[in-house]
């Protein structure tokens, strides 16, 4: 897994000064970790996200039973 940094200009989201930061894992199988965390009945998760513009960005956001919300992701950049 690596960690990242936001970025609200790949997706268009508005975002302000001051929010929580979202923290990114990348995996290489992003439907798989979809199903088990989903399994693990977080707070909260979205559908799955794909993105193709600039490059293939696959991702869902959960939230943790802490109010913390991550990002999986699979791309290839």
């Amino acid at each position: 897994m690596y960690f990242g940094i936001y970025n609200a200009t790949v997706d268009g989201e508005d975002f302000s000064t001051g929010s929580s930061p979202t923290l990114s894992l990348k995996t290489d199988n992003v439907d798989a970790e979809y199903e088990r965390i989903k399994k693990l009945k977080p707070k909260s998760i979205s559908e799955m996200i794909e993105l193709i513009q600039p490059a293939r960005y696959k991702y869902f956001q959960f939230e943790d039973e802490w109010g913390n919300v991550w990002e999986v992701a699979e791309y290839n950049y």
